[in-house]
C-alpha cells in the first residue's frame, strides 16, 4: 500500500498547523518517509497528522482514525497501524502517545506483542470485515 495519495491538511489553528504541514507535504512529496512523519507527530502529540496519513493509507475517513487512537483498548490503534504497513517503532510511537493521554487494558509489552503477532493481511481484513 504505497500509493499515492493527494493529502490535505489535518484540522489545527493557524499557528500549530504550519509546520505539520510542511511535513505532511513533504511525506506527500516521497521526501520524508512516512514513518519518521509518524513518529515525529506521534511524540508532539498531533493526533489530527497521524489520522491523515493513515486514513489517506488506508482509503478511510480520518475520523474513524482518531476513534480508534482514543479507543480504551490498544487493539484498534494496533490494528490500524498494522493495516497501514506501518512498523513497529511508529506503532510504540503511537503507543506513547496513547499513554500521555490515559491507561489501557494492556501493558506497554502486551500491546508491542499484539501488534507484532498480527500480519498485515490479518489486519486489513479485520478493517474490511468492519467497514
Amino acid at each position: 500500500m504505497t500509493t499515492k495519495t493527494p493529502m490535505t491538511k489535518p484540522s489545527r489553528s493557524e499557528n500549530d498547523e504550519a509546520p505539520w504541514r510542511l511535513l505532511l507535504d513533504q511525506v506527500a512529496d516521497g521526501c520524508v518517509p512516512i514513518e519518521d512523519a509518524m513518529m515525529q507527530f506521534a511524540d508532539a502529540d498531533v493526533v489530527p497528522a497521524i489520522a491523515h496519513l493513515i486514513a489517506a493509507r488506508l482509503e478511510t475517513e480520518a475520523d474513524v482514525v482518531v476513534q480508534a487512537l482514543a479507543a480504551d483498548s490498544d487493539g484498534p490503534a494496533a490494528v490500524l497501524c498494522r493495516a497501514a504497513a506501518l512498523n513497529i517503532n511508529v506503532f510504540s510511537a503511537v503507543l506513547r502517545m496513547r499513554r500521555r493521554r490515559r491507561c489501557s487494558d494492556l501493558s506497554p509489552h502486551e500491546a508491542l506483542n499484539v501488534f507484532r503477532q498480527l500480519s498485515v493481511e490479518a489486519a486489513q481484513r479485520s478493517l474490511r470485515a468492519t467497514r
